[in-house]
This record gives C-alpha cells, structure tokens and sequence, in this order.
C-alpha cells in the first residue's frame, strides 16, 4: 500500500493544484471563516456592554466585563491569526482593559465609559474589515 501511495497527492489537493496551492486555499477558506465570525463576536461584545452598563452589583459588572474581555480576546487572536491584523491592534486594548477593569476591587458600570473610547475603535475596524493580509 506505501509504495501505491508514494506519489499520491495529499488529502484535499486536487490534480491541478500544488500542495502549496491547496494550503493557501484552505487557509484562506478559514480567513473567511473568521471574518464571517466577526459580527458575531461583536455582538457578543456589544452585550457584555449593555449588561455592564445595566450592573447595579460588583458580581454582575464583573461578569459582564468578563463577557466583554472574552470577546474581544477571540477577535485579538482570530485577527493575527487570518490576516486581520487591523482588528487585533484594535481588540488588544479592549480584551486588556476589560481584564484590568475586571480585576479592580469594585468594578462598575461606570467601567462602560472607560472601556466606550476602545470599543469605538474596534467597530470602526470590524464594521468593513476587507480582505485578509497575506
């Protein structure tokens, strides 16, 4: 079996494409992957904003600002990793902040002022990411 299998293509190389060519279409598959995850993730930010701005307790703020942080995290990494490295420069600060405001003896809603500049910016980028950078 190893030696009829010695000149065959790779899985998912098809016979007019080089194996090199068929990496790159597979990761650009997964480039567009993510940037049709980006509103999604957004959306997961945008209601940890609203849930934070609604805290009336230390647990609910944390919790929210939790939220908040764990979405822009995904968008940080998932940006430097498919070429989008626009998004990730913007959702770095806004994944650290959140953790920071997290970590304070007595987060608040008040946190949702300090965290709006950022998150700002990081809609400006996702709102027409474009194309990946290769």
């Amino acid at each position: 079996d190893a030696a009829r299998n010695l000149g065959a293509r790779p899985q998912g190389v098809t016979a007019m494409e080089t194996p090199e060519e068929a990496l790159k279409r597979q990761y650009m598959a997964l480039c567009q992957e993510f940037a049709g995850g980006i509103a999604p993730k957004m959306a997961e930010l945008e209601t940890g904003l609203r849930h934070l701005r609604a805290a009336t307790d230390t647990d609910t703020a944390r919790a929210a600002l939790k939220e908040i942080e764990t979405a822009a995290h995904r968008l940080a990494g998932g940006g430097s990793t498919f070429g989008y490295p626009a998004i990730s420069r913007a959702a770095v600060p806004v994944d650290s902040g959140a953790r920071t405001l997290g970590r304070s003896a007595s987060p608040s809603s008040a946190a949702a002022d300090e965290l709006l500049p950022l998150i700002e910016a990081l809609r400006a980028v996702t709102a027409n990411p474009g194309e990946p950078q290769i």
